[in-house]
């Protein structure tokens, strides 16, 4: 009598218990629509900052460029490195002698230029995707130098010089300060085509637009950097 009333209980109460409900294909639907709205709203955001990620290191590089040519200066009687190309490539040897990284190098903290090539990495913008580690033979121009601006007597000088014909040395800080403010005055900045004269050499491997966007970020002669519209 007892062991038929407990079987009876348990088989009811097993009876009792709601089975998992599973989603219907329109719960499903519904819920893939939600998570893809949310994604639309998060990614824009989520680029944005990476893309402010990269214009922010690329400033990096540029004020430890900065200091570098002021390092360079103070040690070379107040004198620019040069003459240089306008294009600046981030990869030198010792044969590079008409590249801003053979003078800068050492204070850098790249190290001199030797007959192994090397790469300067703060000579390479985040934005264009290329790494220290990537082949040498990939390295391509980043950043321009100011090739020339109107000072004293209306002349166009160029402050790093000038090492094809019209050849030309390099300006003291002194000469240019003279002549125009240094913090008025673009020393380098981001290299595109619609920046740079499209008669240099290496200006076809330029990217078409600039790389951060709506802005280029620039390095001035006083040492600060600012990003410019365009």
């Amino acid at each position: 009598m007892f062991s038929e009333h407990k079987s009876s209980r348990l088989s009811s109460g097993g009876r009792g218990k709601a089975s998992p409900r599973a989603f219907t294909l329109v719960e499903l639907l519904a819920i893939s629509l939600v998570v893809a709205c949310m994604l639309l709203l998060v990614l824009p955001t989520l680029a944005g900052a990476k893309q402010k990620t990269i214009e922010a290191n690329c400033q990096f590089n540029l004020r430890q460029i900065g200091l570098a040519l002021q390092a360079y200066a103070g040690d070379h009687d107040g004198s620019l490195p040069g003459p240089v190309l306008v294009l600046v490539n981030a990869r030198y040897d010792l044969w590079s002698t008409n590249q801003l990284a053979w003078f800068l190098g050492a204070p850098m903290g790249t190290g001199r230029p030797s007959v192994t090539a090397r790469l300067a990495p703060l000579l390479l913008c985040p934005a264009q995707g290329l790494s220290p580690t990537q082949p040498l033979a990939k390295a391509r121009a980043n950043y321009a130098l100011n090739d020339g601006y109107r000072g004293e007597n209306g002349q166009i000088a160029a402050p790093f010089g000038r090492p094809t014909p019209p050849i030309a040395e390099p300006l003291k800080l002194s000469r240019l300060a003279a002549s125009v403010s240094p913090a008025t005055c673009q020393a380098m900045a981001d290299a595109d085509k619609g920046d740079v004269n499209p008669t240099l050499a290496g200006w076809n491997d330029l990217p078409y637009q600039p790389v951060h966007g709506k802005v280029r970020n620039q390095l001035f002669f006083d040492w600060h950097v600012a990003s410019k519209s365009w």
